[in-house]
């Protein structure tokens, strides 16, 4: 079969294609898990299978479409792979692909989530998970509180709610950390999640107003932790990606890029990244990264 017509066969297909070739089935829902490429981490893989493509995604080896994931998983090339897919393709049932939702009604849901929000107050769940994690007492205006939302997984949770901004301080999306009613973090596969909002690139979290000097790190609590650290405001990008991605507002003269000292040197790769991009436009950088190796800032709190 020609290469394109294998391809265009197996559209809404790849979940079943896949299953048949020995993947697990916990690989091909869309909750976070561990890569089975890679084979390391709890959360750092997902079946997306954007348009019925099989499309993957691990942030550890990189990202791609079902054929490349069958590929990679049985060591095949792709003649070898379009043959064994040719074979089987007859007796796999097609899986309807989902609509993309609207921008309008993208943006409908957000606001939806926010008017359910509450400020965060001393005592409730998202005060607590932040002073058991970070130390410290300080509530960001843009950090609200959400008594009961709902997870894909099924059932309802306190949640950390998260504005998510452009450089412009223009609302990108809502960042979601499910919790316990005691604080703690919800017993969920995926605990944090991003709305479907517009495009995140650029984006960050501002957890304090600044003049013309931040911080920027990777998580919420990491940016917190240090903050509390260095005594100045650090806004969180989310994860290693959206910090290389960042871009700060033309009032920022002076930025220190918080970097986490992974093991696979990911975080750090992402922070020179930034910081060289940044430096090259004119900023002064700073990038601190914690001495020990594995860690990030809300794990090495100078104690």
């Amino acid at each position: 079969m020609h290469k394109a017509k294998t391809l265009d066969m197996a559209v809404g297909k790849w979940r079943g294609i896949l299953l048949n070739f020995g993947f697990s089935d916990e690989f091909l829902g869309k909750k976070h898990s561990a890569c089975p490429l890679c084979g390391g981490g709890v959360d750092r893989y997902r079946f997306v299978d954007w348009q019925g493509t099989g499309s993957y995604f691990c942030s550890q080896c990189g990202h791609g479409f079902g054929i490349d994931l069958l590929m990679k998983f049985k060591g095949w090339d792709f003649k070898t792979a379009a043959k064994q897919i040719d074979q089987i393709i007859g007796n796999v049932n097609h899986v309807e692909i989902k609509t993309e939702r609207s921008e309008a009604e993208k943006v409908a849901q957000i606001r939806k989530v926010l008017k359910e929000c509450k400020s965060v107050s001393v005592g409730d769940p998202v005060h607590k998970y932040l002073k058991m994690r970070c130390g410290s007492d300080h509530i960001p205006k843009d950090i609200r509180f959400h008594p009961r939302l709902g997870h894909t997984e099924g059932g309802f949770h306190p949640a950390m709610i998260a504005i998510v901004r452009d450089l412009n301080g223009v609302g990108l999306s809502l960042h979601r950390t499910y919790l316990t009613e005691d604080g703690k973090k919800a017993k969920v596969n995926q605990v944090k999640k991003f709305m479907a909002g517009k495009k995140l690139n650029g984006g960050a979290i501002r957890l304090f107003d600044v003049v013309d000097t931040v911080g920027i790190a990777e998580g919420i609590e990491t940016a917190l932790s240090a903050s509390y650290r260095f005594c100045m405001p650090v806004w969180a990008s989310s994860n290693s990606v959206l910090l290389e991605q960042w871009i700060p507002p033309s009032f920022i003269k002076n930025v220190v890029v918080f970097g986490d000292n992974d093991l696979n040197y990911v975080g750090q790769s992402a922070s020179y990244s930034l910081a060289k991009r940044l430096i090259r436009d004119g900023i002064n950088v700073t990038v601190k990264i914690p001495d020990t190796a594995g860690v990030d800032w809300n794990d090495d709190q100078g104690i």
